[in-house]
């Protein structure tokens, strides 16, 4: 859905009005159907079969990643009522968060805050997703929920620096237990910590590179100490 937000914006910016259009007509659609038929009233549902009547009642530790992915793009348009956004991350930090141990947030849990079943997740029950863990703190953080995001970051961030001695080859995924690495060395996807300082000055990606930023403030310093 914020997808659709960003191309509706491309389009208008260069004068393709029918798919900006379109975007826009998909946009709606779907922010309605996720709202009538996905809302569980603490969290959403990761999907929902109309057919069969079965749906997936589990929380999704990254289900508002759209709050972090508008904001990065400038888009203020409110995907979610500020109330609602609440309530999900309640859930999540009850939760996914809690289950994390301190090092960070598993990608699933079930409603009852209770782990999943060993069967119920391919990545594992106990997998927590370390980057998507910083996006969360992030999505936290820009949806005014500034404390409790930060301190997420950072016990996710301390863990896989301090705690496991990760450099360049930061994990992946981490277990709940422990924080110990359990698969990947991607530090590709760790470079959405950069993220942090747009989120932290309640900007978009540009933020830092503009008059004034962490990234002025930071060639200012090396110039008074070279």
């Amino acid at each position: 859905m914020s997808q659709l937000l960003i191309v509706e914006r491309m389009a208008d910016e260069m004068g393709v009005l029918a798919l900006a259009k379109q975007c826009r007509g998909d946009y709606e659609n779907n922010k309605r159907l996720m709202d009538e038929k996905l809302w569980a009233g603490t969290h959403y549902l990761t999907w929902f079969d109309e057919e069969s009547g079965r749906k997936n009642d589990d929380i999704m530790a990254y289900q508002l990643v759209d709050v972090f992915t508008n904001a990065q793009a400038g888009i203020s348009e409110a995907m979610y009522a500020p109330e609602r956004i609440k309530i999900v991350l309640d859930a999540i930090w009850a939760a996914n968060v809690k289950l994390g141990n301190g090092f960070g947030a598993t990608n699933y849990a079930r409603a009852d805050g209770d782990y999943m079943s060993d069967a119920a997740d391919g990545y594992g029950k106990y997998a927590i997703f370390t980057q998507n863990t910083i996006i969360l703190a992030m999505t936290a953080i820009y949806a005014g929920d500034f404390d409790r995001g930060l301190a997420l970051a950072e016990t996710t961030w301390r863990n896989l620096v301090l705690k496991q001695g990760l450099g360049w080859d930061m994990t992946h995924i981490v277990h709940s237990n422990d924080g110990r690495k359990v698969f990947g060395s991607d530090y590709n996807q760790q470079s959405v910590i950069w993220f942090l300082p747009s989120a932290l000055a309640g900007g978009d990606a540009a933020t830092p590179a503009r008059d004034g930023g962490i990234i002025e403030r930071i060639l200012k310093a090396a110039k008074l100490t070279g």
